[in-house]
Parts: structure tokens; C-alpha cells; sequence
């Protein structure tokens, strides 16, 4: 049995393992890169169209590629040594920000390029994910997989404060060239953690099935465990219906509280402050199953503090709102994650990971909708609509 520590190093007790570090260094290098990425292509595909609806479907550019390739993803994150899958997914992800960087600073970046490069990123991405978070439980002992699983979800959190802002900062300083360079490196720098990284050698799985069995497998699982087909079903919700606000804040930043892109980046550093108290409480309950109230609550309150943004046409109360809905859907992530590895076989964690990924791979349905309400009725209506639906 573990010695029970005081709440605030239990908080950070996985951090005690070497190899979990290093994934941890790498994710808020790696993660800073990707939100400047997501703020500097919203802010040149907004530049180059001026559409609302054209920044939906570069969001969905971006997500489409998980919604294909989710389930093949978990079944090679089962299959194959997680480590490599990472390594080289990142590489490819660092291939594209350098050539969008490339593309920026020689002037003759066009919408076909961003959305390409959207997708082959995307592609990396959505075979980075299973293996990444199915490899958590390998680097801490199995009574500290809750506060693992809560302190990477801490360290995503931290980089919304940290890549939101930057991105935000150097877009009006050394322009989006600038930004997709410095995302490219952050990337770089997980390959280099991952390759410092010394995983335990897997136990031999058993004899492997054919794709489609072993897809089955997973489904099967989902399928016939209540508590997991529960929470994928309130994933799926937020997923069409609320989370789509994130596509429509340039539209908030520049033309209803004309902030510009420094105030967008403040806004999303916002969402991050609250992510990142949101994560650390749930780290600090340590193994506690009493998360059913926050797993409800945070739904809920990211709904309603979604409303009120819509609502807001002052600056600092859309701050502090954005801050709410960081905590809130923080909340809702953190618990809904570490439930659902907490529950799943080491076998079939890649797959099932899988299945919460193409539920967010649904996400360009939800971006989509959004921006076309955006053209139509405005983006206020739009956001306060999809989160009412939600919450």
C-alpha cells in the first residue's frame, strides 16, 4: 500500500519516474507548438478569406484525419512499441509547421496549402494520440495512473496559457512565419524527449487477430462496459455542440470585442489558467472515486459559462468567463480520461483511446455547423445555441 502524502505532493508524486518527465517535458514543448500553430493558422486563414466559415472548415481539416484513422490508430498503438509511433508522428508534424513557416515568410502561402498541410498534420496526429496517452500507465506505478493521467492533462492545460499567448504575441511581432517556425521546433523537441526515453519492454501481447478482429475487440468493450458508453456518449455532446466556440474566437477577438490577435491569444491564455486549476484539482484527489460530481459539473458549467461569453460585450467579463470554461471543461476532460484507462485493459487502452478520438474526429460536424450559424445568424448566436444544446 501506497504512504499517504499531503495533497499537495500527491499532486505531483508521478513525477517522481524519469521516463514520465520526459513525456511530460516533450507534451508542453510539443503542445505549446501546436496552439501557436492553431492561432496562427486561424489568424491567416481569417487574413486570406474573411469568412467565418472557411476557419470551420480549417478546423475540420485539422480533425477530419481522426475520425478516418482513429480506430487503425489504436490498434497499431496495441500492436506496435508506442515510443516509435510517437518519434516518428512528431516528425511528421514538424515537417509540416516548418513548411507552412516556409510557405509564410516567402509570401506565397494560399488557403489549399494550409488545408493540406492541415490534413497531413492532422494524420500525425491522430496516430500520435492512442499511442501517447496508452503510454502513461507504463511510465508510473499502477495506484498513481489517476494523478499520471491528471498531470498530463495539467501539462495540455498549461501549454493553452502558454501557446495561445505567444502565438497571439507573435503574430504582431515577427508575423505567422515567425509562430509556425517556433511551433516547429516545440515539436522537435518531443522527437528529442522520445528518444531519450527508456520504456520498459513490453510483455509479449497475445497472438495478434486480424485488424477488423481485434477492431471489434475494442468496440466490444465500449460497448459492454455502461460506465465508459456513458461518458463517450457526454464526450460526443460537447464535442458537436460546445467545443466548437474555439473555431469561432478570432471572429469574438477582431469584430465583437476588437481585441485583435494579442486579445485572442489572452483570451485562449484564459481558457489554459482555468484548464490548468481545473487538471491540478483532479491530480490532488489522488485515487478518489468520488469524481462524479465533477464529471457532471464540469459538462454542465462549461455550457453555461459558454453562454454567458456569447452574451458578454466586455472585455474583462469575457475573460473571466473564458477562464470558467477552461476550469469547467478541464473538469470534464481530466475525469472523463482517467475513468475510462482507469477501467480498460494495458491489451485494449490503445484502441478504446481510439474510440474518444473519433469522437473528437466528429469535431469538424460541430466546427462546421458552427461556422455556417456564424454566417448567418453571427457568431454570438451560434456559440450561445450549440452550448445551451450541451449543457
Amino acid at each position: 500500500q501506497p504512504v499517504p502524502l499531503h495533497p499537495l505532493l500527491r499532486t505531483f508524486t508521478s513525477l517522481r519516474h524519469r521516463d514520465f518527465r520526459l513525456l511530460v517535458s516533450g507534451l508542453i514543448m510539443a503542445m505549446s507548438g501546436f496552439w501557436i500553430y492553431i492561432v496562427a493558422q486561424s489568424w491567416l486563414v481569417l487574413e486570406l478569406t474573411n469568412s467565418p466559415l472557411m476557419l470551420g472548415i480549417a478546423g475540420a481539416a485539422n480533425s477530419v484525419p481522426f475520425l478516418i484513422f482513429g480506430l487503425l490508430a489504436g490498434v497499431l498503438a496495441d500492436r506496435a512499441d508506442r515510443r516509435m509511433m510517437i518519434i516518428v508522428t512528431r516528425s511528421i508534424a514538424t515537417l509540416c509547421m516548418a513548411l507552412m513557416a516556409a510557405l509564410a515568410w516567402t509570401g506565397i502561402i494560399e488557403l489549399w496549402h494550409i488545408l493540406v498541410l492541415a490534413v497531413v498534420f492532422g494524420t500525425a496526429s491522430a496516430f500520435d494520440l492512442p499511442s501517447r496517452q496508452a503510454l502513461v500507465p507504463v511510465l508510473v506505478e499502477k495506484h498513481e495512473l489517476a494523478n499520471g493521467i491528471a498531470i498530463t492533462f495539467a501539462t495540455f492545460n498549461t501549454t493553452t496559457i502558454i501557446g495561445p499567448a505567444v502565438g497571439g504575441l507573435l503574430l504582431g511581432t515577427i508575423g505567422t512565419g515567425g509562430a509556425f517556425a517556433l511551433a516547429a521546433i516545440g515539436n522537435a523537441a518531443m522527437v528529442a524527449m522520445m528518444i531519450l526515453m527508456r520504456t520498459p519492454k513490453r510483455l509479449d501481447p497475445p497472438a495478434q487477430r486480424s485488424i477488423w478482429g481485434e477492431l471489434m475487440e475494442g468496440l466490444r468493450f465500449v460497448l459492454h462496459t455502461e460506465v465508459v458508453l456513458t461518458i463517450l456518449i457526454m464526450s460526443l455532446i460537447s464535442v458537436i455542440l460546445a467545443w466548437p466556440y474555439q473555431t469561432l474566437m478570432p471572429v469574438f477577438a477582431r469584430d465583437i470585442l476588437e481585441i485583435g490577435a494579442s486579445g485572442l491569444g489572452l483570451m485562449l491564455g484564459a481558457v489554459g489558467v482555468g484548464a490548468l486549476l481545473g487538471s491540478l484539482a483532479v491530480a490532488a484527489l489522488g485515487d478518489s472515486r468520488k469524481r462524479s460530481p465533477l464529471l457532471f459539473g464540469g459538462a454542465i458549467g462549461t455550457g453555461l459559462a459558454l453562454i454567458g461569453f456569447a452574451l458578454s460585450t466586455w472585455v474583462p467579463l469575457s475573460i473571466a468567463l473564458m477562464l470558467l470554461v477552461g476550469a469547467s471543461s478541464s473538469l470534464f476532460m481530466t475525469v472523463n480520461n482517467t475513468i475510462i484507462l482507469s477501467m480498460t485493459p494495458d491489451e485494449l487502452r490503445g484502441r478504446i483511446v481510439s474510440v474518444t478520438q473519433v469522437i473528437w474526429g466528429l469535431s469538424p460536424l460541430g466546427s462546421i455547423q458552427a461556422g455556417a450559424l456564424a454566417m448567418a445568424f453571427g457568431a454570438r448566436f451560434s456559440v450561445a445555441l450549440g452550448s445551451g444544446l450541451s449543457s
